[in-house]
């Protein structure tokens, strides 16, 4: 028997599956990749989706944020990265 008890934040459907997902350093934001190919920027404590982007269109299968840098990769070994601007909210590449 399987008993299910969620204390869940919140939820937010993306494009497609949810391949990986990370904190920004200071656990404000949270970035996500899908098969899809489009990488997210969602606010932690709402979902509240602030950024999208789909630099390929090959699934995206990791991300990883390390201070401003936001950098992903697909199938194809592309390598992409953004840099996140936490004054204005924008993350650019």
């Amino acid at each position: 028997m399987f008993i299910l008890l969620s204390n869940v934040l919140w939820r937010r459907k993306l494009d497609d599956w949810v391949y990986d997902v990370c904190f920004s350093p200071n656990g404000s934001h949270i970035a996500a990749v899908t098969l899809k190919g489009s990488v997210y920027i969602l606010k932690a404590g709402s979902g509240e989706i602030l950024f999208k982007d789909r630099p390929s269109f090959k699934p995206l299968k990791s991300i990883i944020w390390h201070g401003n840098y936001v950098t992903t990769g697909d199938e194809e070994g592309i390598i992409y990265i953004y840099m996140w601007f936490e004054n204005s909210g924008k993350l650019e590449n």
